[in-house]
């Protein structure tokens, strides 16, 4: 016997897969002619870094906090369409994109409330899904194949939310 599926409530999982869903696609902004991808929900974080990244894209994430991946287009990868990671190309000469890209991370991660929220910047080629452990992995989750290749910049919430409550008001 048993509950029948129908009427069970649902799992924790199933809701969050809900409510992954509901919440459409990956924020798009464009800085300086630079195109930054923002992740806002596990789902769309683990396709935006390891389906959508090409290996030369810059990868951006809140440190130590869950929080979105956040992404930018390399240089020279054909225009960057959005498929799959293509040959890469370039990382984009920093400028307006960086500070607007750690302060999008940091707005849309656990640590928005903060002034100042340290975000890890890297190749998008340096993550990698961390070894599963007894119980799989978390959606979404990371690793980088090398601690020396990620550098920590400061994100400031604040500099982005007129920006990032307009890309959100844009897509619903």
């Amino acid at each position: 016997g048993g509950t029948p599926a129908a009427r069970r409530p649902p799992s924790a999982a199933a809701a969050a897969a809900a409510a992954d869903a509901a919440a459409g696609a990956p924020l798009t902004l464009t800085v300086g002619g630079v195109r930054i991808r923002v992740g806002r929900n596990r789902r769309q974080n683990e396709a935006l870094t390891f389906g959508t990244a090409a290996a030369g894209d810059v990868w951006l994430h809140a440190r130590g906090v869950p929080g979105s991946h956040v992404l930018v287009r390399a240089t020279g990868d054909g225009g960057g369409g959005g498929g799959g990671g293509g040959g890469g190309g370039a990382p984009p000469e920093e400028g307006a994109w960086l500070p607007t890209a750690a302060g999008l991370a940091a707005y849309f991660s656990g640590a928005r409330g903060s002034t100042a929220v340290p975000v890890d910047v890297t190749a998008a080629g340096n993550v990698r899904r961390p070894a599963a452990g007894g119980r799989g992995r978390a959606l979404g989750s990371v690793a980088f194949a090398s601690a020396k290749r990620v550098r920590t910049v400061v994100g400031r919430p604040g500099d982005v939310q007129a920006a990032a409550e307009a890309a959100l008001a844009a897509v619903g």
